[in-house]
């Protein structure tokens, strides 16, 4: 076979019975026949909207052809055509010797611990799973109970329960890191029922229709393989002896009487994600080596799709079959950028600051002075949901967090988006690793409050956000935060410098993307946990300051999506069982 690179092709291709255009392009390309074009599949496809008059997708494609391949080959340029060489599936070193006398525990079913998990199987460590939340099944139905009535689970919600936060969220399989697992990764989800298209779509998703399934079979697999799976179960300490960890002790939750249960183990696989903040008291209490670590906190922005279709393809987003168009936009500030703090930013700083005094939280140590005053930092979209919905994603009473998901086909009217400013360790006063996990949690709260309890968000326009004045109500674009939002002010229940540093960067995403900074426009606030706030320190063999506690994926700060979160997993996998990374 041969491997043809950066073909471009009509938009046509893409749709029912385009087969011959993509065969035509390729005789074109290789200067063959028609006729002679055999079978063929993607390698990787995506479209290409630098010039509206011009929208075509670019792909890379494996073909067969039934003709001297070599002697195609020696005809064309390098940088056009070469021999297709199929991915390999990496290679895992397998458990030999004396039998594990105490199996791995691994604290978490997301994609780190799932991967883990198979890695482990796959070798004969049989390891444990504990879970605190439910399989997925139940888990739809806690969430599906959350949104009827308001009723929050606080072990099995969004962000808790098999297949982690991102089993409701798009499922973006998206990464910036280049892993040599990635093809396994996919290869992996394609064989548990995700669609074959993430094998070669350059933004790979499998959506929250999907994902569930997904997740049962790798359950089935993981089963039948020789894991223990254990959900509702919640770790909740850990024993150290010597330095090295001995033991796990953990709660049944299903049990009436929530009984304990311990389990001793040389190996834990932390991968609790970043909204397990019960884990992170536990590790700082044993002394663990932790350390704080930027994250973001914004609000969710929705638009129309077609607003952002339009402005992504120009005339080609009419063509039918075309795939909802996406952004990702990003500026940073710097404190020459700012043209100064409005009147009614500095009045709401200092009565920020005079809260705090009085309430004696978090904000006490907030530096509030040098922060609100500055602008030097990032504002950036994150996690961009085309053809999706906002969603209501805390796992904790009196709070709101927003997110975004959407479904395989993307067909939902609205598309949204984080719209996100970060936040960095010099924020806060003191060296403290968990201040950044307990400023969410307060703005959280103040969120919760500010939409009227009831787990409603806040929300405003955004052309009444740029003007500092609260909403009244809706315009063109209607809100999809399924459990309602209470018209109002942002300012509210944001701090003063996140405020400041979106209304400069809005301008600017709007001259990029033209629509972004449409007045109808709704921002729901507030998105607070896009990344983990602290890190749990490791060593080069993947280990905390604790011999046998690897901690890994998003909650340890070393992931930033399914893909980089499964490959960490894998990693850590790997190095307890004697190899390399």
């Amino acid at each position: 076979m041969l491997q043809v690179l950066n073909l471009r092709l009509p938009l046509e291709a893409g749709e029912l019975g385009g087969e011959q255009l993509v065969k035509q392009a390729l005789a074109a390309r290789l200067k063959v026949d028609p006729s002679v074009v055999g079978a063929w599949h993607y390698l990787k496809r995506a479209i290409d909207a630098r010039k509206k008059g011009n929208v075509v997708y670019v792909a890379t494609i494996a073909v067969a052809l039934d003709c001297d391949e070599t002697q195609v080959l020696a005809s064309l340029s390098e940088d056009k055509v070469r021999p297709y060489v199929p991915p390999r599936m990496p290679s895992f070193p397998s458990f030999k010797g004396d039998p594990i006398v105490q199996r791995p525990v691994i604290v978490g079913m997301g994609p780190a611990g799932l991967f883990a998990a198979l890695v482990l199987v796959w070798a004969g460590a049989r390891p444990i799973v504990i879970e605190r939340g439910a399989p997925v099944e139940e888990r739809l139905e806690d969430v599906r109970r959350f949104i009827e009535t308001g009723t929050l689970e606080p072990e099995s919600n969004i962000q808790f329960g098999e297949g982690g936060a991102g089993t409701f969220s798009d499922g973006k399989l998206t990464t910036g890191t280049h892993s040599p697992y990635a093809h396994f990764i996919l290869r992996t989800l394609v064989d548990a029922g995700a669609p074959k298209e993430i094998l070669w779509q350059a933004k790979p998703h499998i959506g929250s229709d999907i994902l569930p399934s997904v997740m049962k079979n790798i359950r089935t697999k993981l089963l039948k393989s020789g894991a223990e799976l254990r959900f509702h179960t919640r770790l909740d300490d850990l024993v150290i002896e010597r330095g090295r960890v001995s033991r796990v002790i953990c709660t049944d939750l299903a049990d009436p009487e929530h009984r304990k249960l311990v389990f001793g183990t040389q190996s834990v696989v932390l991968a609790t994600g970043h909204s397990a903040r019960d884990i992170f008291e536990m590790l700082a209490r044993h002394g663990v080596d932790l350390s704080p670590k930027p994250f973001s906190m914004g609000v969710r922005i929705e638009h129309a799709q077609r607003t952002i279709d339009r402005a992504q393809y120009g005339k080609a987003a009419s063509i039918p079959g075309i795939e909802a168009a996406t952004y990702k936009l990003f500026c940073h500030l710097n404190d020459s950028d700012d043209n100064g703090y409005a009147r009614e930013d500095r009045k709401r700083a200092r009565m920020l600051r005079r809260a705090s005094a009085v309430e004696g939280n978090i904000l006490g140590s907030y530096r509030a002075p040098q922060t609100e005053v500055g602008v030097n930092r990032g504002v950036y979209t994150f996690c961009m949901c085309p053809g999706g919905s906002v969603l209501a994603s805390t796992s904790e009473v009196g709070a709101v967090v927003t997110n975004g998901g959407s479904r395989f086909a993307r067909r939902a009217p609205n598309a949204n988006s984080g719209l996100l400013v970060n936040v960095y360790p010099e924020d806060f006063e003191g060296s403290d690793p968990l201040a950044g996990m307990r400023f969410q949690r307060l703005w959280e709260q103040r969120a919760f409050e500010l939409g009227g309890g009831g787990y409603q968000a806040p929300a405003q326009l955004l052309g009444d956000f740029m003007k500092g004045r609260a909403s009244k109500g809706p315009g063109s674009i209607t809100p999809t935060y399924p459990l309602g939002v209470t018209w109002t002010d942002l300012e509210d229940c944001l701090p003063p410098y996140i405020t400041h540093a979106l209304r400069l960067a809005i301008p600017r995403f709007g001259a990029k993307v033209h629509g972004f900074d449409m007045h109808d426009a709704v921002l729901t606030g507030i998105e607070s946990r896009s990344s983990s706030p602290v890190r749990i320190n490791r060593d080069e063999g993947f280990q905390s300051s604790v011999i046998g506690l690897y901690p890994c994926g998003e909650g340890a700060g070393y992931a930033g999506g399914i893909m980089s979160a499964a490959a960490d997993g894998i990693n850590v996998a790997v190095a307890i069982l004697g190899g390399i990374r």
